[in-house]
């Protein structure tokens, strides 16, 4: 699914076009695994974002980025999905 997805994606040079491509797809999915999702909005809310980007590299290597980039495939910042644990 990432695969196709990211191909689908990578032909759409607006990223604004790539979400609106998505948004069925990611709804989709939430519609389908949210009685498998739980989440601790507590633990979730006590979380501390920084503003700062961060990428790693490691020197010396033939592979030197950490962790490949992880390409947004929705601009939805809603949790409405999944069951609360309280």
């Amino acid at each position: 699914a990432f695969q196709s997805a990211k191909l689908c994606m990578s032909t759409q040079a607006d990223s604004g076009v790539q979400y609106v491509l998505m948004k069925p797809i990611i709804d989709n999915l939430q519609n389908k695994y949210s009685p498998k999702i739980s989440i601790n909005m507590n633990l979730f809310e006590s979380i501390e974002l920084s503003s700062v980007d961060m990428f790693v590299t490691q020197g010396n290597v033939p592979y030197p980025v950490i962790v490949p980039t992880f390409p947004s495939f929705t601009n939805d910042s809603y949790i409405d999905y999944g069951s609360t644990i309280n």
